[in-house]
């Protein structure tokens, strides 16, 4: 073995590889070069040999020159440190190598697929689109790559202040709603102490809810429920745009409605809110029975009520209904879709005079009864299936004085 009493860059520069494996010792033993033989690729590499515990051990600080003469001289220097304070560093460096080969192995985006793939089992087609886009486009380009552990409220708030910088606060709330459930999962198994993205939403800027503008004066309702009776298209879009005002559900969940979902005996419509994911009912009136069945002599054979072929989820879409109404003449600062169940709330509560909580229940809000939603469910249904009737017949009186 080779010995030099100190290295340099130009005596490493000078050696070459051989037939035959060398070995130098660096100063004072504290480390060698090993340069493999030609026919093993001759690579330059950099061990220690020491001695602990009646034991013989080998570490390897990298190869020559990704590793400098110097900065193995400092790696030299904090192993022999290690052992005079009785660390074996050999095991020490094993520990290191494990944990980082973990942490590379549970990567947030690992854990975020992981969620995904649980998430989307309950979600509609569209959500989870909207769901995935965010993950790719706003997420992971911050976060990805980063070990879990690594994960702290700069790097999330980092990511949201991204999206606030380009107006989307709305955006900004959803997404770090999406990283704290994934971050939950983290928590609960384990992997950190504390979500990082808790509270966050304290230091972007608040949502400026929409108000959907909505016709809540009797006679221009009135008005309104006359021009949707002369809208002539396919038969779903046009008995969905009669039927919104008299079960005022959410857009996705009218569209969405099934036929195994109707109950032709009860006259009920039973659905689970997508927005909650927590099982609803709605009465239906007798006209509104009236409407599923003219539009069930026009059925294709699809589940839906509202099917359409051309759609990718095999329903109306919300931009047909949309259309619907703006070519009745109906503009987007009197009415929106969603506003059928702004006008229904206010009317049926400010003229027929109806109870405010009952009609909650109905619109599928959220309620604060002591004794919880599903003792509002029980509660309201029989009130609800007499409002609903009551609300029918007061939409064909409103359409008689037009």
């Amino acid at each position: 073995m080779e010995s030099f009493k100190r290295l340099t860059e130009q005596k490493l520069q000078s050696l070459k590889a051989t037939d035959k494996k060398q070995k130098i010792k660096g100063e004072l033993d504290t480390f060698t070069l090993e340069i493999y033989p030609i026919k093993k690729g001759g690579g330059f590499y950099w061990t220690k040999r020491f001695n602990m515990n009646k034991k013989t051990y080998y570490m390897n600080f990298g190869t020559y020159p990704k590793v400098s003469l110097a900065q193995v001289r400092n790696k030299a220097t904090q192993a022999d440190l290690k052992i005079a304070e009785g660390i074996n560093p050999k095991i020490e460096q094993t520990i290191l190598k494990s944990k980082v080969r973990d942490a590379m192995s549970n990567t947030f985006k690992i854990l975020a697929e992981q969620w995904f793939d649980n998430y989307k089992r309950n979600k509609v087609e569209s959500t989870n689109k909207k769901v995935r886009a965010k993950l790719e486009n706003d997420i992971y380009p911050f976060l990805a790559d980063m070990p879990i552990e690594t994960i702290k409220p700069k790097h999330v708030l980092s990511c949201l202040q991204s999206i606030v910088d380009r107006d989307s606060i709305d955006t900004a709330h959803r997404v770090k709603r999406i990283i704290h459930s994934i971050m939950d999962n983290a928590v609960i198994r384990g992997d950190i102490i504390q979500n990082p993205a808790y509270k966050l939403e304290k230091l972007i800027p608040p949502i400026k809810h929409k108000h959907y503008p909505a016709i809540t004066d009797p006679k221009k309702f009135g008005e309104l429920l006359v021009a949707v009776d002369t809208h002539s298209g396919t038969p779903e879009v046009t008995t969905a745009l009669k039927l919104m005002p008299l079960v005022f559900a959410r857009s996705h969940e009218l569209r969405s409605m099934k036929w195994k979902d109707i109950d032709w005996v009860s006259n009920e419509w039973s659905y689970v809110v997508t927005k909650k994911n927590k099982p609803h009912i709605v009465p239906l009136s007798k006209q509104a029975i009236e409407l599923l069945k003219v539009v069930k002599r026009f059925s294709i054979g699809s589940e839906y009520v509202f099917a359409s072929p051309a759609s990718t989820s095999g329903y109306i879409s919300d931009n047909a209904l949309l259309v619907a109404l703006r070519r009745l003449g109906v503009t987007k600062e009197e009415m929106t879709v969603h506003g059928f169940r702004a006008s229904a709330r206010t009317i049926m509560h400010e003229v027929l005079g109806l109870d405010p909580m009952m009609l909650e229940q109905q619109l599928s809000h959220k309620t604060k009864s002591p004794l919880g939603e599903a003792y509002d469910r029980t509660k309201f249904l029989d009130a609800r299936k007499q409002a609903m009737q009551e609300w029918a017949d007061y939409c064909d009186k409103l359409r008689e004085s037009v």
